[in-house]
């Protein structure tokens, strides 16, 4: 197989900057309101959708969504987020 075909190997990720981005991340976490984080944690951790959310959380799902929007939005724009990005791990959403 002639060189041209092989596909180079990536050096592995910089353990240390991807530690740092996930403590980062925690951090401004840590700081959104009491039902942002919660929304947060639920469907990102534990990967509730918006309905279970909800019924955890006494609430309707637009309100779910809400409180998403809004905390997604100031995770996006905090400093302390350099690149990290959250992607919802269900499409039922």
């Amino acid at each position: 197989m002639p060189p041209s075909d092989l596909v180079e190997a990536r050096d592995p990720a910089d353990h240390a900057e991807l530690h740092a981005t996930r403590d980062a991340l925690q951090r401004d976490i840590a700081r959104l309101p009491r039902r942002q984080r919660a929304v947060i944690v639920l469907r990102y951790y534990e990967q509730l959708s918006d309905e279970e959310i909800a019924t955890v959380l006494g609430c309707t799902r637009s309100t779910v969504r809400g409180y998403a929007m809004r905390a997604l939005t100031t995770l996006r724009v905090s400093p302390g987020n350099r690149g990290a990005e959250l992607t919802p791990s269900r499409r039922d959403r």
